[in-house]
């Protein structure tokens, strides 16, 4: 008796294993260009590139917003962030950035439009932190909101309000 129940726990154990083989399987084969994009370190691999983010004021970011096009990424703090923000904005710190590769960023085309924005102006350089950040990573289309969430805000922009 206390035999059959041996085999009986050696098959699931067996069962259970090829459950976790398979799975895993499944899941490196659905995601394998995320998967070798993190292998070749292509999130972390910087390219030279002389180039700026172009700074974009009010008006363009409204008109890339409608678009519908570019990815807006919140260069603030979490807890700022979380506050309120730009409309299907991305929270990505640049010390995130440098942290770990958000996988936002890592599944984004390279020619993906991205405007980045903090609390605007000449007082909050973190968008352009960033921006310099992610053109590096080989980005080509980077713009820097100069105007941030202040602006966009106050212009009565389209917000996803305090979580």
């Amino acid at each position: 008796m206390q035999e059959t129940k041996k085999k009986e726990t050696f098959k699931i154990l067996i069962v259970a294993g090829l459950i976790v083989f398979l799975s895993s399987a499944i899941g490196v084969l659905a995601n394998i260009s995320l998967v070798n994009r993190i292998i070749n370190s292509e999130c972390i691999t910087p390219t030279t590139s002389p180039r700026e983010a172009s700074q974009i004021d009010l008006a363009e970011a409204k008109k890339k917003f409608d678009g519908g096009e570019a990815l807006f990424i919140d260069a603030r703090c979490p807890d700022e962030y979380n506050q309120g923000h730009i409309k299907g904005a991305i929270s990505l710190p640049p010390d995130k950035l440098e942290l770990e590769c958000p996988l936002a960023i890592v599944q984004l085309p390279r020619e993906s439009e991205i405007i980045t924005y903090c609390e605007g102006g000449t007082d909050c350089q973190l968008s352009t932190d960033l921006a310099k950040k992610l053109i590096v990573l080989g980005y080509l289309n980077v713009n820097d909101f100069f105007g941030g969430w202040p602006a966009w805000e106050s212009a009565g922009y389209p917000i996803d309000p305090e979580n």
